[in-house]
């Protein structure tokens, strides 16, 4: 059947590799080694001073309305008088 020693051991080699291909294909490794999944605490998102500091200004204002409106507009006309008297700061 085999001319020489070596093609024999040629075929048994390849003969070997595809029954391995077939064994990887078949069987999920990943699966048996896989390490058992724990649950992961989560870090809850932190807030970001803007946002602290928006939260408590809607807090102010849940809690009395009436000296919201008023700071409300003291400050609209502080910043009416700056831009007539001609500032460059934005106001958003």
């Amino acid at each position: 059947m085999f001319k020489t020693i070596a093609s024999a051991c040629v075929f048994v080699l390849r003969s070997f590799e595809s029954i391995l291909v077939l064994r990887k294909s078949t069987t999920h490794t990943h699966d048996l080694y896989a390490m058992p999944t724990r649950d992961v605490k989560k870090i809850p998102e932190k807030l970001t001073d803007a946002q602290k500091k928006q939260n408590k200004q809607n807090n102010k204002l849940k809690a009395d309305p009436e000296k919201a409106e008023r700071k409300k507009k003291k400050n609209d006309a502080c910043r009416e008088r700056r831009a007539e008297a001609g500032s460059s700061k934005a106001f958003s």
